[in-house]
């Protein structure tokens, strides 16, 4: 079980990490259009790249959990990334969390704690 958790716990870091980068792209993206220029300007975002490549790397992250784990207790650990993404939108995107939010962080925490169990 140990195994599972820490493979799960690797997999939502990287997820999360992509989702970073991918907000991190989107903000350097610029207005959106249907053009050359706007596609060739997209292929210089290195954040945006790194999201693609990263989540790349956690989807055979996922695969490889699902072949060796029961999908009924490894998709539920997947909540993991809900309390990484928080913890590093306020650490690296430097958003405020509501109380409301860290009480749900702390009810998804509780429900990953309770799978394994």
């Amino acid at each position: 079980m140990l195994k599972l958790l820490l493979s799960c716990l690797l997999q939502c870091v990287v997820v999360t990490l992509g989702q970073i980068l991918l907000k991190l792209g989107l903000a350097r993206m610029g207005d959106f259009s249907f053009t050359w220029s706007f596609l060739q300007r997209q292929l210089s975002n290195w954040a945006l790249l790194s999201s693609g490549i990263v989540t790349g790397v956690g989807i055979v992250m996922w695969m490889w959990i699902l072949k060796k784990y029961d999908f009924s207790i490894a998709y539920p650990l997947t909540s993991i990334s809900y309390v990484l993404g928080i913890g590093l939108a306020v650490m690296l995107l430097h958003e405020s969390v509501p109380l409301t939010r860290w009480l749900g962080v702390l009810l998804i925490t509780a429900g990953c704690i309770l799978t394994v169990k």
